[in-house]
């Protein structure tokens, strides 16, 4: 289903601006995933002993209108998160959600099990015929402040 409330250009330019960064600050190559292919955004790895080795899967989530106090917890797509997990735990490295709200950092937090599960309601009249999903409600006190880190305008 496409989301014409959302300009996908400017969310893919975010997306690459952020592994760019990350992998700069961090000294780990960032691999932008293809949409179509891919149930994440980013495989972050590092070079050990000449090898480059996983070190993360990452599913990143932009909230240019929202500010991380203003709810308690972050919705998210369960059925995304559930193979973000499937996906870690077959490869045997984290799954890590990362988030740039409206007034912080890169926040990130690594994905476990057992989050609370809500269904979905739609907030916008073109949408409330969609059908709903779950969704995970993770508690913004799981995040920390991964980087400081300003959008591009």
């Amino acid at each position: 289903m496409i989301n014409n409330n959302r300009d996908f250009d400017a969310a893919k330019k975010i997306e690459q601006d952020v592994s760019f960064c990350i992998s700069s600050y961090f000294n780990l190559t960032a691999i932008n995933m293809r949409d179509e292919y891919s149930p994440f955004d980013f495989i972050f790895s590092e070079q050990i002993n000449n090898l480059q080795v996983v070190a993360a899967i990452v599913e990143f989530r932009h909230r240019p209108t929202t500010s991380i106090g203003q709810y308690d917890a972050l919705t998210i797509s369960k059925i995304k998160i559930d193979k973000l997990i499937k996906w870690g735990n077959y490869m045997k490295i984290p799954p890590v959600l990362i988030v740039l709200w409206k007034d912080t950092g890169l926040m990130w937090c690594k994905l476990r099990e057992g989050y609370n599960v809500v269904e979905q309601t739609r907030k916008t009249k073109e949408r409330e015929s969609d059908r709903a999903e779950q969704l995970y409600e993770i508690p913004v006190v799981k995040f920390k402040l991964l980087m400081e880190y300003t959008a591009p305008k």
